[in-house]
């Protein structure tokens, strides 16, 4: 199963409204704008999950009726959603899928953290490998392309119906991936 997912931060859009996206710079639309939490499973394997630090281990527990300290068992479990501005994953992702030809390898760099996301083709699949946690996944090229061009479009349709006026933007969506 392949899927790549936002949710939708009503506090983000709104605060990315009172910025003014209708003349906000390209750059910073795509750069900086509608950073929302995202998830991409590929067969099983979140790529955007982080590895956390302790995922198993004691912890102490302060009591204060009675007065008490005790021991008791954790487990830290990271989440598979990252906040990536979504049309920076919706262009370059796209159109890093779509330019990637047999042999080759691009990474997509993810905005913010250092880390990337790596594609690799070979025939009619990729090999995608996250640096954020080591996982690799092998998927069919097209089933591939068709997740990134469906949360591209899901993208585009949701802002521009949360933001009035977004669809005007042409110096946006001429280089748009639809």
């Amino acid at each position: 199963m392949e899927v790549i997912d936002f949710q939708l931060d009503q506090a983000v859009l709104e605060s990315d409204r009172r910025c003014d996206p209708l003349s906000a710079d390209v750059a910073a639309l795509v750069w900086t704008f509608f950073t929302m939490p995202v998830r991409i499973n590929i067969k099983d394997a979140d790529m955007l999950q982080s590895v956390p630090i302790l995922s198993r281990g004691d912890v102490w527990i302060a009591e204060s009726a009675p007065a008490e300290i005790r021991k008791a068992q954790a487990e830290i479990v990271s989440s598979p959603w990252l906040p990536i501005p979504l049309l920076h994953l919706a262009m370059e992702g796209t159109n890093i899928v779509r330019r990637l030809n047999v042999g080759e390898t691009i990474a997509y760099d993810i905005p913010g953290g250092g880390e990337s996301l790596t594609f690799h083709r070979i025939a009619a699949q990729t090999d995608v490998s996250s640096s954020l946690n080591g996982r690799s996944a092998t998927i069919k090229h097209n089933e591939l392309r068709w997740a990134f061009e469906a949360f591209a479009h899901r993208v585009r349709q949701i802002l521009i119906t949360e933001i009035p006026g977004l669809e005007q933007r042409q110096d946006l969506w001429r280089d748009y991936p639809l």
